[in-house]
């Protein structure tokens, strides 16, 4: 089983894809992959952060389990702190990158995102401190994809820097990635709000 550090960067497939395409492309040599309720986690540690993703999700029901399990996980192993990275459909007007408390009574934006909810909701359960680095969402598609995900792949790795001092991230690698892929879409299970 893979060493979780105290840190935690957390991604999962949002809106884009991009905050997965981003972490995905961290350059480190100590990556390993979980299995976590029939799931693949993918763990990559670099100084005292453990940068954790879920590449894939299948159905809402499965994909509870699963988030249910990782934060087990996660508490288990005596994480002090979680940084979500989330470009996900709110309420927030502006395009850059939030930081929300997650901890606090209550969170201002509305998170339309059935994972980020669940994600949430458990973690204050545990009561491991928790931000959440959101970008709003919003689906684009055609010749306005590619340049609306590169804007959001550099401000979250612009961010990511700020967080992880010794980060390597090939940026150029995930912005021709976003540029070979067909744009992501939800499956109807995951498109439900809380």
């Amino acid at each position: 089983m893979a060493m979780l550090q105290p840190r935690i960067i957390l991604g999962f497939p949002d809106l884009n894809n991009v905050g997965c395409k981003l972490l995905d492309k961290i350059r480190t040599k100590n990556e390993s992959e979980l299995e976590v309720a029939n799931g693949k986690v993918r763990v990559r540690n670099v100084g005292d952060t453990s940068v954790v993703y879920v590449p894939s999700l299948e159905s809402q029901s499965k994909t509870t389990t699963l988030i249910s399990s990782l934060i087990s996980l996660l508490s288990a192993s005596k994480v002090q702190e979680i940084t979500i990275l989330a470009n996900v459909n709110t309420n927030l007007i502006d395009e850059k990158v939030y930081s929300i408390n997650v901890n606090d009574a209550e969170i201002n934006p509305v998170i339309r995102s059935h994972i980020l909810n669940v994600l949430i909701t458990l973690l204050k359960v545990e009561g491991i401190p928790t931000t959440c680095l959101l970008f709003p969402g919003k689906r684009v598609s055609g010749r306005d994809r590619f340049p609306h995900e590169v804007k959001i792949i550099k401000a979250l790795a612009d961010t990511l820097g700020g967080l992880i001092i010794d980060i390597d991230i090939d940026i150029d690698e995930t912005i021709n990635e976003a540029d070979n892929d067909e744009a992501v879409t939800e499956t109807p299970d995951h498109m439900m709000y809380m």
